[in-house]
């Protein structure tokens, strides 16, 4: 489970709370109101660091808001919301400083900036998701000895420009559809489907995210509309965005923002068949040209760095948005285990015909994984095994439905193979970092 539902669930909860402190209006129920919304706030501190910045917004509209509707008598009503977030922070800072741990909410210490901001980005996409990409990292803060978020500042500061870009890239990635329903399937995580099916499911995704963007920028043309409270929501959003354009922007990470801005949906979807004054009309076809252009832009780049489809799919590259692609990597997982052991499969040369493979070993059992990358297939990827006793080289057409989560035979004696979408268990490791 993603940590974005119950960050999604505290964060709506916390603003109905705040919205129920500003409408109270017996001086019991404000102070009530202020101390659960201050407990909601600090818990949704606990559970992602990326809460700072919205609740740094929250926390300065709850003051103006106290002292707004009643004056420095509204102080102590903010004070105890505030003393009501600390204290909900206190034991878990407490007990990082007994471990002389730095971070201030979040313990990874940086690292999630440090992926947003090294020298190995890819700037189109802004951040350091590719594989090439996350082993530069990884080797950099080993060799460095210091604190990613120190290394990530130096990046930052030695070049703005740069950085200024990324934070543009990463910024047009956040307003991407969300494909992770989309990228299990083409992953072939579920059954192979006909390519059709594929290209209807991802008209839908993407068509679905359109639509419902457009409703939103429909509901923000009523100024009228819940007038109250939309700047409230509209600062919310805007420091959500924060931490994506900073670090890591993925699709995923505007989900709490979607729950926010879902009164501003009801309200275009109620108001999207009445009478527009020209203004706003213009207004609001200018603002969805925006949105529009800028998350279609973003869909190339995230078939090429973040779908990863299988070549079961290559017929996909003669499509768009993959023809707008450049060199996108299609991925495949094959696992291969063997009766005579593990010792027979590592002495078994194993290649692939139209791309590269990367051969982990499972831990325990005679069991290896092949992650297959192709850039524009135009088959599915073949697996060549290499028999090691005659040297004679075997072709085996792994991709193909019949075959997906089934063992099946090789020529080779003992040897069985299954074609298996899903990537390997992290407990896997690389067969040329074992000695077995």
């Amino acid at each position: 489970m993603w940590s974005e539902t119950i960050f999604g669930l505290l964060l709506i909860l916390g603003v109905i709370l705040i919205v129920a402190l500003s409408a109270a209006t017996s001086r019991s129920g404000a102070y009530g109101y202020a101390l659960l919304a201050g407990v909601c706030m600090g818990c949704l501190l606990l559970v992602r660091a990326a809460a700072l910045p919205p609740v740094i917004a929250i926390v300065g509209y709850v003051f103006w808001d106290c002292y707004r509707q009643r004056g420095l008598r509204g102080t102590p009503l903010w004070l105890t919301f505030v003393a009501a977030i600390i204290l909900t922070v206190a034991p878990w800072k407490l007990t990082m400083f007994s471990r002389s741990e730095s971070g201030f909410i979040s313990g990874v210490n940086g690292i999630t900036l440090y992926m947003g901001n090294n020298p190995w980005v890819p700037l189109e996409l802004g951040a350091a998701f590719p594989t090439e990409t996350r082993v530069h990292v990884a080797r950099s803060v080993a060799q460095s000895k210091l604190p990613p978020s120190r290394l990530a500042l130096y990046e930052i500061t030695s070049h703005p420009g740069t950085t200024l870009l990324r934070m543009l890239s990463r910024f047009r990635m956040l307003l991407s559809p969300d494909a992770w329903v989309v990228r299990h399937a083409l992953k072939v995580c579920y059954p192979p489907m006909p390519l059709r099916w594929v290209l209807l499911l991802l008209l839908m995704c993407f068509g679905s995210y359109w639509m419902f963007g457009g409703l939103i920028i429909r509901g923000l043309c009523e100024p009228n509309i819940l007038k109250e409270y939309r700047w409230l929501l509209l600062l919310i959003v805007l420091a959500l965005s924060v931490g994506p354009i900073l670090t890591v922007a993925r699709s995923r990470y505007y989900q709490p923002m979607i729950l926010v801005l879902i009164p501003f949906a009801a309200i275009g979807a109620q108001q999207l068949f009445r009478p527009i004054a020209c203004n706003r009309a213009i207004a609001w076809g200018c603002a969805l040209l925006l949105f529009f252009v800028t998350s279609a832009s973003a869909i190339p780049v995230m078939c090429r760095w973040t779908l990863g489809p299988s070549t079961y799919y290559h017929e996909l590259s003669s499509y768009p948005p993959f023809t707008f692609a450049v060199e996108t990597h299609f991925e495949d997982m094959v696992l291969i285990r063997s009766d005579a052991g593990l010792r027979y499969l590592q002495g078994m040369n194993v290649d692939v015909n139209n791309g590269k493979v990367e051969v982990l070993v499972h831990p325990r059992h005679a069991l290896l994984g092949l992650k297959i990358t192709t850039v524009q297939p135009s088959t599915p990827a073949q697996v060549v095994l290499t028999n090691p006793g005659t040297g004679g080289e075997t072709v085996v057409d792994t991709i193909e439905p019949k075959y997906w989560c089934q063992w099946a035979s090789t020529p080779l004696d003992g040897v069985q193979f299954q074609w298996n979408g899903s990537n390997p268990p992290d407990r896997w490791v690389d067969a040329t970092e074992t000695n077995e």
